[in-house]
């Protein structure tokens, strides 16, 4: 008997359809697993949920930062924890849906404790990043911890700096850490399904028109009037997420709009393909192509009802 399902996948091929398509007698209790969407006011880049789309679910892990706060699946783990002790008692599935895999992860098989790191290891990378760049800093920690840089993007500042202040402090890389005192997973048999689109081309066109749509929405006036609200989020890890990024780039005169709307499209292929090496490794998993969605539909509710 499953006592979750995971709904992942990369990036834009309809997970949140396949969720919000599933017909229950009760609400959907789903929960956020995605970097982006948990950030407030980003809505036409993040692609979240749709009022309609959320009628019959309960949301969560959704808006709950602000755009300065730095997030890790640490935090997402405990956010997960009390969800789940909350709803405990009311009997529904909880449905995890996203794409971050690492998040995936921590839920299903805990991690492994590190050491707590001393404040000056990390003003020691926060010069080096003033300096010298998160460039340079992402290939210093591939030549220590290339295991952690794989999983990484070249832009995730958070992490990559972590993963270089463990070394420094501990001489390990943090990948190495296996401790035998664990976090306990909070799921122990989820029903996992991925949805992709085996077709690479049509999948890439499919992301190139999906980030042409946020365009034309509105995107580059939504991060104006984050700029103009507060000029001090430029640099906040919630608008380090791929199309913010770009547009902000926009904005200051690095990048043309042709180049920036190229970058954008560029990274989120890339983000795409990390994605799905990232969920190849998974095990027991069920892989839906995006355009038999009814067949994943079909698949959830006959195991939820054995």
């Amino acid at each position: 008997m499953y006592d979750s399902v995971f709904i992942m996948g990369p990036t834009g091929v309809g997970k949140t359809e396949l969720l919000s398509n599933l017909k229950f007698n009760e609400p959907l209790l789903a929960i956020n697993v995605d970097s982006v969407q948990i950030y407030k006011n980003l809505f036409i880049g993040s692609a979240k949920p749709t009022p309609f789309q959320k009628k019959r679910i309960e949301y969560f892990l959704i808006d709950k930062l602000e755009l300065d706060e730095s997030y890790s699946a640490v935090k997402f783990y405990n956010d997960c924890a009390s969800v789940l002790s909350q709803k405990k008692n009311i009997g529904q599935v909880p449905f995890f849906v996203g794409g971050t895999g690492l998040y995936f992860r921590a839920i299903e098989h805990g991690f492994s404790f590190v050491p707590m790191i001393g404040g000056q290891f990390r003003e020691k990378i926060e010069l080096e990043l003033k300096d010298k760049g998160l460039p340079y800093l992402y290939e210093k920690l591939r030549k220590i911890d290339p295991k952690l840089a794989s999983a990484l993007h070249p832009h995730d500042k958070q992490r990559i700096m972590r993963g270089l202040e463990v070394f420094e402090s501990t001489g390990r890389a943090l990948s190495s850490f296996r401790s035998k005192e664990r976090i306990k997973p909070l799921v122990s048999r989820p029903l996992k399904l991925v949805v992709f689109e085996p077709n690479k081309e049509i999948h890439h066109k499919n992301i190139e028109k999906r980030f042409n749509k946020m365009l034309e929405f509105g995107l580059i006036n939504e991060v104006k009037t984050l700029l103009l609200r507060n000029p001090q989020v430029i640099n906040s890890p919630g608008l380090r997420a791929i199309g913010y990024l770009q547009v902000i780039k926009y904005l200051t005169g690095v990048l043309s709009f042709t180049e920036m709307r190229s970058e954008a499209i560029q990274e989120s292929k890339q983000l795409a393909k990390r994605q799905i090496t990232w969920f190849k490794k998974e095990r027991n998993t069920i892989w839906i192509e995006s355009g038999r969605i009814n067949d994943a539909i079909a698949k959830i509710m006959l195991e939820l009802k054995n």
